[in-house]
């Protein structure tokens, strides 16, 4: 069956890789291919021998004998009596029962080399197409996921695998699984229509160029549209976050002018509280005046009471030397009577005329200086009225000088009060540069917000288009390879006919 297939290669042949390539049974139909380099790797020492025994010295061929999978850890390697089903996975009872004398002969430890490492440590030389043979039971899908994931597996136009429909071995992938990993990866791959094993069949895929040129055409309109997105999404990051510095600008700006104008208020309560002391100074000034000019005339009336003081002391002086002549002339009065008796009568009349003047001086004394102690009660009164003035003007001068201390603290807090608004004003005139600032990125963002999507809807479309033109060529290739396999089926009737006959 691998010798028939080899002859529907694209040519010409540039590599073949075989793994798993046991004794080396196919190098001649290899050969014959006209490939310029044929690498065969086998895990089993004495096959592989046998395998670079083969090969002699045939310069387009290399050997190698080693384990190959897409897990490269240390593990056993199990060696039965079959070496066409050795593997690194242990055998499952299923492949007992369809072998009962199946025995492991050997589990020594290896290293898997990675097919990806194997590709790229020996590259193909010339141009041309490639052929992968799998030979690797309970591996196979695990060294195409690992070609896969290095870009290489596309290396190949085609891949000719022989594994279990069902899996034989311990963790294996079934055949199915293969062939639906090998279609996702744009092979055509289709078991041999009448195998020789029907549980282990030959598998041979093709690669579609077409198919897997609108694949990686999506994958690359998918990137560059995970792209737009993620530029989208940032850009609209971006812009919330702008929105959200805005709203923290806008806060901050209606918080400065909350403080601004409860700055405001404060200063008009303080215009106010200052204007209600000034009206206090004002009121405390005329009361002031009113209580200076009381103070005068009470001073002019307490000199007039001391002049008429002074007047009635200087008349009480001038009572008292009359009185006293008055004493010192009745003295020479009596004198005289002892010493003229006969002047008694006239004498006598004197003293009595002397006697009721001296009472009428005595009189006119006594009411002198009752009017002296009333005047000086009215000048007690007046002294008494004088201190009490006196004390209202000393406590009206300290509370003089108290609102000036309290005039002088609204002066410094309105000062203070100006200055902190003035920093207010310039914090809010900052805030209004940011925000501006902020709109003006924010128009930015949203210019480049609609260029973006313009973009988006360019390659939407240009990615539409591409899947229909995907599309047409897939249809139109599936076309042609049923074309080509009804030929086929028409060819493969004429041998049988050819043959029969």
């Amino acid at each position: 069956m691998l010798t028939s297939l080899l002859a529907d290669l694209p040519r010409p042949v540039a590599r073949i890789l075989h793994i798993g390539a046991g004794a080396g049974a196919e190098l001649p139909a290899y050969l014959g291919t006209g490939a310029a380099s044929v690498l065969l790797v086998e895990a089993g020492a004495e096959a592989a021998a046998a395998l670079a025994l083969q090969a002699g010295r045939e310069p387009r061929v290399d050997t190698l004998q080693a384990a190959v999978s897409g897990d490269p850890t240390p593990r056993p390697f199990y060696q039965t009596n079959f070496p066409e089903l050795d593997s690194l996975r242990p055998p499952s009872e299923a492949l007992r029962e369809i072998f009962p004398g199946l025995r492991i002969q050997s589990e020594k430890t290896v290293t898997p080399l990675d097919p990806a490492a194997l590709l790229r440590d020996r590259p193909a030389a010339d141009a041309g197409s490639q052929l992968l043979v799998l030979e690797t039971p309970g591996e196979t899908l695990g060294i195409l996921q690992a070609l896969a994931a290095a870009d290489l597996l596309h290396v190949f136009d085609t891949i000719v695998l022989k594994d279990w429909i069902d899996p034989l071995y311990e963790a294996a992938a079934p055949l199915d699984q293969i062939l639906a990993y090998l279609a996702a990866q744009t092979f055509q791959a289709a078991p041999e229509a009448r195998p020789e094993d029907p549980e282990r069949p030959w598998v041979m895929a093709r690669l579609n160029r077409d198919a897997l040129a609108c694949r990686r055409t999506a994958e690359t309109l998918q990137h560059e549209l995970d792209t737009a997105r993620e530029l989208i999404a940032t850009l609209t990051a971006e812009r919330d976050t702008a929105r959200g510095t805005l709203a923290d600008r806008d806060a901050e700006a209606a918080a400065s002018r909350e403080q601004a104008e409860a700055h405001s208020r404060e200063r008009d309560e303080a215009r106010a509280l200052l204007n209600q002391r000034d009206a206090e100074i004002a009121a405390a000034r005329d009361q002031i005046g009113t209580l200076t000019a009381e103070r005068d005339a009470a001073r002019s009336a307490l000199a007039e009471r001391d002049a008429e003081a002074a007047a009635a002391r200087d008349q009480a002086e001038a009572h008292s030397r009359e009185r006293d002549e008055a004493r010192a002339l009745l003295g020479q009065r009596d004198e005289e009577i002892a010493g003229a008796r006969s002047q008694i009568g006239t004498l006598t009349a004197e003293r009595d005329e002397t006697q009721k003047a001296l009472a009428e001086r005595r009189n006119a004394l006594t009411a002198a200086q009752e009017q002296i102690g009333t005047l000086t009660r009215e000048r007690d009164e007046a002294r008494g009225v004088l201190g009490q003035r006196d004390e209202e003007i000393a406590t009206a001068q300290a509370r003089i000088t108290a609102l000036s201390a309290e005039q002088s603290e609204i002066r410094q807090a309105l000062n203070q009060h100006q200055g902190d608004l003035a920093t207010a004003r310039a914090q809010v005139d900052a805030l209004v540069g940011d925000r501006d600032a902020a709109r003006d990125a924010l128009k930015t963002r949203t210019a480049e917000l609609g260029e973006a999507r313009a973009q988006i809807a360019t390659l939407t479309a240009a990615r539409e288009t591409d899947r229909r033109t995907s599309e047409q060529r897939l249809q139109q290739s599936r076309d042609e390879m049923l074309k080509a396999e009804g030929q086929l089926r028409l060819l493969k009737d004429l041998m049988v006919s050819r043959d029969s006959l």
